[in-house]
């Protein structure tokens, strides 16, 4: 037997007091292992929260009455407790802080932050409530016992709900040890009403360690104060935080917007195992896990071999630094507040802080007394190369690989640096300089986190040329061994050697100071692994760039360049229309996804070079297992060659993918069916409108743009994706949500619209000076279009363009040059130019003798070399941004949103200004300031009223009083003329009831007033939504008494919908 039962209580209420009627069990136990525990089943109510938050503070004093009794017990509790706290449902604020305060007084937590992969099992998958509202809630110090955690459905049990099974070991002599949370700055502090109490001075003479000390003195008194406070006074504790999180609900939400829509958790993972498989070493307590991590990342960041001086220079003889002496000077300029003041604004709000747990907000808080400081920081680090000590440490955290999240191997996990805030800011700056002279230092086809150069090019690049390689393998016969290396780097940014990089930043001529800055920031610093809220020792970083800070993807793309300037002596792959050469391409690079072009046997030698070479003066390894050789013969996989030890396999069967695309094309019902709110994952429709709003377009619209410039969607997949987005918004017409925020819509981007921006935007890349083959391929389609119409001939030869122009067929006038377009471009080629055609206005009319006034140019290769040139009207067009934004510029083109019934009930509501007016004003407050005011929102554009006013007149009945009320006047007896909502409207502080006119876009406009009549609006909608589905179930509804209507106020919080 593994426990005893020590006491037995079942019915409506267990151990809470009687006047909470609602079904409840406990059983208080002890395990065989000495654990005494309380174990609570509830079933909280569906719709009334603030029953549900009773019952949870009952929960809590009887816990504590028996923790009096019984000082070793210990409470695990779970249930269906119909709220979810994945989301921010804001009706569910109250019951989300009962139990967070239940947990702190119990020492709880959520089974859920044992393992990222809970949250994404929703527990209840009816329609309407698609959430994880079935939890278990365990002592914090069993997080270690868990060992198995499922859902399943059961096969006889019809039910919307799901079994839950969560597995526990009761052996208290688990090894693995949790640590307490790390000091991070509780940003409490700075927000009302605490931001009111003056932080400690900070002398601008003082070192940044100096200054940051008294940040971190100032952050653990507030924990102290809470700390007590919420022993002495936890009502009024929880109150405070309640109106805490009230202030800072922007940010939070944005956090949880991202948390969803990426699937991620902030949460850490507890380690039960780490193994170490190259040495044969694994352990199963933390302080062993610790070992095994710290040596793994020791020998990996350890300094490689030094490379004689020679050697480096002769591997760099093709770089040759482009810089002027004016770039050169300004990158080697003094850092100025303002300048790191900008890389501020400009940095993640979010970002976990360093080893000092100091957040930007903070450093952005107390940036007048900071900001000198770190300006002077910044400044001798530029000039000595040396880092102050706060500046050194660094937090190496470490989370699964994706696909390895079971995997144990030390090797699968992938480390996470944490740099205190502070170098990260000087970091940022420096970064923004270097962007500006990119361009003249990294090559044309590397194109990673470089400022206007796009992944999209990379990716609609390669499939183009994979296409063609295709289509002329029969006619051209290349080399069987025609083929791409996909190069996998292993750790490519850590096993970068800090001797290579700095030699490669001193061949460009960054100048001293800024690569004495970015070397200072490699070299001088100290990781330290942390695993299960305990650290190891500190050992030195001594090679690799440090993932997480700003500068690590620029560092990797000047360390990477001198190897893709080697890669220029391969024949590559050759392009061309029909007999026209474009060029050849020998790689591809986006990070570190570097794509290698081959033709032959002797390109497979020079590669072989050019990656042993690499290796050899750089530190980095191309692994021999991960790295993919892909030929375009069917029988490549089982052509044999010793020269690259990579696996080889045919392209018409490799099911990879290139930057997040397969090779076999975009499958859109997939995508569709797997978008995040297309999963039935949990928390979704948890979210406030804009929130959810705001993730739509961050983070499905974005993926969906970046696919489809690789294979466009048809008319019916864009109708599939809009329809299935806007199903996510229910009772939100769809004029409504697409149209703009300040014009009282939600700006949720209508993809149908967007996408012609993006897809036109391909060919308006054909009219600059970019020379890249892709860009000539374009070119040279259109051109031999213009000359098939022009001949009417489809089969005409490309070279009879005499006088014709490739820009003509951009700007006719007529549109004769997009007939027959199937004559020359391909279906997603089509897409392109049929956007285009409803974007740009053509101009110009191509006649024969027009035609034959030109200057001719013989050679069709030069023509594609040369850039489209606008006429002055052309250029005027293309400069009003008519493909940015498509979506945006049509609604902003449309009146503000006017409820159309209300406005006829009402004619004083119907001026247009009016509107304009109001949904300016609650744009600065929902958009701006992030106030929750969803209720009056809905409520002005007519889809939060209890009952819609039908136009027939016939009688119904008001819900709230009871009386019969003709349906033409309805509206405005509920909201003006019931005594109920009179009531209402008298005991939430307004000085008299306000009428519809006065409610409908109202000429008031201040936060006290709006948030009221938010109340106001939430407290009639919900009440009735209540008393209606109760009749709905033959329940006979009585009278309000008052002591019912204080109730329905107190259930309803002001803020939100």
């Amino acid at each position: 037997m593994l426990y005893r039962s020590l006491e037995v209580n079942s019915g409506s209420h267990g151990h809470l007091d009687k006047k909470v009627e609602y079904p409840s069990t406990d059983i208080r136990i002890e395990t065989v292992t000495g654990d005494h525990l309380l174990v609570q089943n509830l079933y909280l109510p569906t719709s009334d929260k603030q029953l549900q938050a009773e019952i949870i503070r009952e929960t809590q004093a009887n816990f504590r009455h028996l923790k009096d009794q019984h000082p070793t017990l210990q409470l695990f509790y779970g249930g269906d407790l119909n709220h979810s706290i994945d989301d921010n449902t804001s009706s569910e604020r109250t019951v989300r802080l009962a139990i967070n305060e239940l947990d702190n007084v119990s020492g709880t937590e959520d089974v859920a932050k044992w393992d990222r992969r809970i949250s994404k099992h929703p527990t209840n998958v009816s329609y309407q409530n698609c959430r994880r509202i079935d939890r278990f809630h365990a002592p914090r110090n069993w997080r270690q016992r868990a060992r198995c955690y499922k859902t399943y459905r059961h096969p006889v049990i019809t039910t919307s709900h799901f079994v839950i099974i969560l597995s526990l070991v009761l052996d208290n002599q688990s090894r693995v040890h949790v640590g307490k949370r790390r000091f991070v700055f509780p940003l409490r502090r700075i927000l009302l009403p605490y931001a009111n109490k003056a932080f400690r001075k900070i002398p601008t003479s003082l070192s940044i360690n100096e200054a940051i000390f008294l940040i971190t003195s100032e952050g653990l008194d507030y924990i102290k104060f809470m700390g007590t406070l919420r022993r002495m006074h936890p009502r009024l504790a929880a109150k405070m935080i309640s109106d805490g999180r009230h202030i800072s609900k922007g940010e939070y939400q944005d956090q949880a917007t991202k948390a969803f829509f990426q699937h991620k958790r902030q949460d850490p993972t507890i380690y039960q195992k780490v193994t170490n498989a190259a040495t044969g070493t694994e352990a199963d307590d933390t302080l062993g896990m610790l070992e095994v991590a710290t040596e793994y990342y020791r020998d990996l960041y350890k300094a490689p071999p030094q490379v004689p001086d020679s050697d480096l220079q002769q591997y760099l003889s093709p770089v040759t630094s482009q810089l002027n002496d004016f770039e050169r000077a300004t990158l080697n300029r003094p850092f100025t507040k303002e300048e790191l003041l900008i890389a501020v604004k400009g940095m993640e709000k979010s970002a976990a802080p360093g080893a000092d747990g100091v957040q930007l907000p903070v450093i952005e808080y107390l940036w007048e007394s900071l900001g000198p400081i770190l300006t002077r920081e910044a400044n001798n680090i530029m000039r000595t190369g040396n880092l102050p000590q706060n500046f050194k440490k660094v937090l190496i955290t470490l989370i699964p690989k994706r696909g390895k999240e079971g995997d144990t191997d030390i090797a699968n996990l992938r480390p996470i640096s944490l740099t205190n805030t502070t170098l990260k800011i000087v970091s940022s700056a420096a970064c923004r300089r270097l962007q500006k002279v990119l361009d003249k230092l990294i090559g044309p086809n590397q194109r990673g986190f470089i400022k206007g150069r796009f992944i999209t090019h990379n990716t609609m690049e390669f499939f183009t040329m994979v296409r063609l390689l295709k289509e002329r393998k029969d006619r051209d016969r290349p080399s069987y061994y025609q083929a791409i290396l996909m190069a996998d780097f292993t750790k490519a940014f850590d096993r970068i050697s800090h001797q290579y990089i700095n030699a490669t930043l001193e061949k460009m001529e960054l100048g001293t100071k800024m690569t004495g800055l970015l070397m200072s920031i490699l070299k001088g610093q100290f990781g330290q692994i942390v695993m299960n809220n305990c650290g190891g020792d500190y050992f030195p970083l001594d090679c690799g760039t440090r993932q997480g800070n700003p500068l690590s993807p620029l560092l990797f793309n000047i360390a990477l360049e001198p190897f893709l300037l080697h890669l220029k002596i391969l024949e590559g792959v050759k392009l061309s229309y029909g007999d026209i050469s474009l060029g050849q391409m020998q790689y591809h690079a986006f990070a570190d996804d570097v794509n290698i072009y081959l033709s032959n046997l002797s390109d497979y030698q020079k590669t072989a070079r050019c990656i042993k070479d690499f290796e050899r003066v750089s530190n980095s390894l191309v692994s021999q297992s991960k790295s993919k050789l892909i030929g375009f013969y069917n029988g490549y996989s089982r052509k044999e060659q010793d020269i690259l030890p990579y696996p080889q396999s045919y392209i018409g069967r490799e099911d990879t993918q290139y930057l997040g695309i397969r090779l076999k094309g975009v499958d859109w019902s997939r995508f569709i069916k797997n978008l995040p709110f297309m999963t039935h994952k949990q928390g979704y429709r948890g979210l406030d409108t804009i929130n959810k709003a705001l993730g739509t377009n961050m983070f499905v619209s974005s993926k969906t743009v970046y696919k489809d410039l690789v294979q466009c969607m048809t008319a019916k997949e864009l109708k599939k994706i809009d329809v299935s987005i806007q199903r996510m918004f229910q009772g939100i017409g769809a004029d409504k949500l697409y149209a703009r925020p300040k014009k009282g819509g939600f700006g949720v981007i209508e993809l149908k619209v967007q996408l012609q921006g993006h897809r036109a935007k391909v060919l308006a890349r054909t009219l600059g000076d970019d020379q890249s083959w892709y860009v000539k391929y374009m070119r040279a389609k259109m051109l031999h279009h213009v000359v098939k119409i022009f001949h009417q001939n489809p089969r005409a030869n490309i070279r009879n363009s005499q006088g014709l122009d490739w820009a003509d067929f951009l700007f006719e006038a007529n549109g004769r040059y997009f007939e027959n377009l199937e004559w020359t471009f391909t279906p997603n080629e089509i897409h392109y130019i049929n956007a285009w055609k409803q974007l740009v206005k053509g101009s110009r009319i191509t006649h024969p003798y027009t035609i034959a006034s030109r200057a001719r140019i013989e050679d069709v290769s030069a023509i594609l070399s040369l850039r489209g040139i606008p006429s002055d009207s052309e250029r005027k067009m293309l400069r009003t941004g008519i493909f940015k934004s498509q979506s945006k510029q049509r609604q902003e083109k449309k009146p503000p949103i006017m409820p159309g019934r209300f406005r006829e009930i009402c004619p004083e509501a119907r001026p247009i200004k009016k509107w304009d007016k109001f949904w300016k004003a609650l744009y600065k407050e929902e958009w701006i300031k992030r106030n929750e005011l969803g209720a009056i929102h809905l409520f002005n554009i007519g889809s939060y009223v209890p009952q819609h006013d039908e136009r027939p007149s016939r009688a119904a009945k008001c819900l709230l009083c009871l009386k019969e009320v003709t349906s033409d006047v309805f509206l405005q007896h509920i909201y003006n003329e019931c005594a109920i909502s009179q009531y209402w409207w008298n005991h939430l502080g307004f000085p008299r009831a306000m009428n519809l006119r006065e409610m409908l876009a109202p000429e008031d406009t201040s936060f006290d007033n709006l948030r009221k009549l938010n109340w106001f609006v939430k407290i009639v909608r919900i009440t009735y939504k209540g008393r209606r589905q109760s009749g709905n179930e033959g329940v006979t509804l009585p009278e309000l008494s008052n002591r019912a209507l204080r109730s329905a106020m107190r259930r309803v919080t002001p803020m939100g919908q």
